[in-house]
C-alpha cells in the first residue's frame, strides 16, 4: 500500500477572486497492490471419518498445480469462465465419469486421504486506487479563522473489477448419490465495489 499527498503550488496564496478559486488544491491517494489470498479444493465431505469435513480430493492433472481462480470473464471458445477452464473439474478424482457411473467407493468414512495438497491455489489479487481532490477556501477571521472545505473523492478510481471466492467444492452431496459439483470453480460476485465517486462541502470554524 503506497499513501500519497501532494499540494499545488498553483496561484498558493494569491489574492483575489483568482486564488480563492484556483488556489489551495491538494491530492491524496491510496495506491494498494496485493497477491491473491491461497485457496484449497475440497471434496465436500468427511472422507476419512475423522469428524473434520474439510478432506481435499485426489489431484490427477498436475498442470493446474499453482494456477489461480481469478477470472470470472466468459471464454468465448468455450462458454465458460476462464477461471473454469484453467482449473476444471476434470483434473480432481472424484470425476465425472465416476459419478454418471455411480461408482463411489469413496464415500464419507471409508478412511483414505487424497493426494490434493492445501493452499495450491490462488484467488485474484487486488489492484486499486483511489483518490480525493481537497480544496481548502480562508473566508475571514484570524485567530478561529472560518474555512470552506470541498472534497471529491472517487474509489476505485480505475474501475478494476476484483472477483470473489469461487466454489470450491468438487462434490455436490446434496442429491442422491452424490454427482460432481456443477458450479465447481465458478466465480458469482465482485469482491471489490465499482468505481464510486462523492462529492462533500464542509465549513469549519
Amino acid at each position: 500500500m503506497l499513501t500519497s499527498t501532494y499540494e499545488f503550488p498553483f496561484f498558493k496564496g494569491q489574492p483575489g477572486a483568482l486564488g480563492k478559486v484556483l488556489g489551495g488544491w491538494q491530492m491524496s491517494s491510496i495506491l494498494t497492490f496485493a497477491a491473491g489470498n491461497p485457496v484449497t479444493v475440497v471434496l465436500g465431505y468427511d472422507l476419512n471419518g475423522d469428524g473434520i469435513g474439510a478432506d481435499r480430493p485426489w489431484l490427477n492433472d498436475l498442470s493446474v498445480f499453482g494456477k489461480s481462480f481469478d477470472n470470472a470473464r466468459i471464454n468465448p471458445a468455450t462458454g465458460h469462465q476462464y477461471s473454469v477452464d484453467a482449473i476444471p473439474a476434470s483434473a480432481f478424482f472424484p470425476d465425472l465419469p465416476t459419478a454418471n457411473a455411480r461408482n463411489w467407493p469413496w464415500y464419507p468414512g471409508t478412511g483414505y486421504v487424497a493426494s490434493s495438497p492445501r493452499n495450491i491455489f490462488r484467488l485474484a489479487g487486488q489492484n486499486n486506487f483511489d483518490v480525493a481532490f481537497i480544496k481548502n477556501t480562508k473566508l475571514f477571521g484570524k485567530d478561529r479563522g472560518h474555512e470552506l472545505q470541498f472534497r471529491a473523492e472517487m474509489f476505485n478510481l480505475l474501475n478494476r473489477v476484483q472477483f470473489d471466492m469461487p466454489n470450491l467444492t468438487l462434490v455436490d452431496t446434496g442429491v442422491v448419490g452424490y454427482r460432481i459439483n456443477p458450479l465447481f470453480g465458478r466465480i458469482t460476485a465482485q469482491h471489490n465495489a465499482p468505481r464510486n465517486m462523492q462529492m462533500m462541502l464542509r465549513y469549519q470554524f
